[in-house]
């Protein structure tokens, strides 16, 4: 049997969505904890990090890859929703640094993009002018 709503089911905030102890508690604390820190440990290690001062130059270690800003994207996601229940100082730290850095190197006509740097070509994914726009709440 189905049940009929009386008026149309709307999604929830983030900010009204809690899920603490039990199962779900304890794998978000270990994210919080232990994975996210990691991830960037990581990415900091291989470069990815470092590939945000757009700085990179033919023959130096670490050639930035096109798969490295989604990479950090990614992780910042992961940040940012995790600082949205349980805010970090140490975390908001790390994704600031990041977003200051590339803040410093980006040209401004180029997308955020890691691979975008002097003297590697991107080929046929060369970036192009973008108008960044703030998405609907």
């Amino acid at each position: 049997m189905t049940q009929q709503f009386k008026r149309k089911p709307t999604p929830l905030s983030l900010k009204h969505v809690c899920l603490e102890g039990g199962f779900w508690g304890r794998h978000i604390e270990t994210n919080r904890k232990v994975t996210l820190p990691a991830i960037y440990e990581a990415h900091k290690e291989s470069g990815r990090i470092d590939a945000y001062k757009l700085n990179w130059k033919l023959g130096q270690p670490n050639p930035p890859h096109l798969m490295y800003s989604g990479d950090v994207a990614k992780w910042i996601e992961g940040v940012s929703y995790s600082l949205a229940s349980h805010p970090d100082k140490k975390l908001e730290r790390l994704v600031d640094r990041i977003i200051d850095q590339f803040s410093r190197g980006k040209r401004p006509e180029a997308k955020p993009h890691s691979a975008d740097t002097s003297g590697y070509s991107l080929g046929r994914y060369k970036s192009k002018p973008c108008r960044l726009e703030r998405a609907p709440i």
